[in-house]
This record gives structure tokens, sequence and C-alpha cells, in this order.
């Protein structure tokens, strides 16, 4: 958990002064907070939100869902191979 110092003191094998943030292990929070040596820090702010992917059914059918992660990328699973012809297996016998 992450606390905010609000003196001085060494923890961690750091010194910590008034102001610092740092990360505490769970079983010292209650102890640095009943000596007053740190108070929890805020929560951070969630991230913000980003725009939805197109989903299928919100496109038409003959457009393809792509996003900007795609482009640029070669598709994979594909046989690109040209000089490969298939062998006529049919034999007169």
């Amino acid at each position: 958990m992450k606390m905010i110092a609000t003196k001085s003191f060494s923890y961690g094998g750091r010194s910590r002064r008034p102001g610092d943030e740092f990360e505490v292990a769970d079983r010292d929070v209650k102890l640095l907070a009943a000596v007053k040596r740190a108070k929890p820090a805020p929560p951070s702010p969630p991230p913000p939100l980003t725009e939805p992917t197109p989903v299928a059914r919100d496109m038409p059918a003959d457009q393809p869902v792509t996003t900007e992660a795609d482009e640029g990328k070669p598709r994979k699973g594909r046989y690109r191979r040209r000089d490969v012809r298939a062998e006529d297996d049919t034999t007169d016998e």
C-alpha cells in the first residue's frame, strides 16, 4: 500500500522525509499510522476512459472491422506462397 511520510524516519533501508510517497508492506500500514510517521496516500484517479472499439454488429456487413493496432501488421495465418501449385492426383490406369 502507498503511504506518505508525515515525519522524517527510516523505512526499508531508506530515509523518508515529510511528503515522500513510498510503498509499505500491508503489515506495517497500521504501525506507521499509529506512531504518526506516515498516513495512507489518497487513491490514484482511475485511468481515463477510452473510446470503445467498433463491434461487428455496429458496422455494415460488407465492411471488415479494423482497429488502429491492426493497421501496418501482416495478418497471421495466411498462406502467401505463390510459387507452389497443387499436383494433379488423377491417374489413368
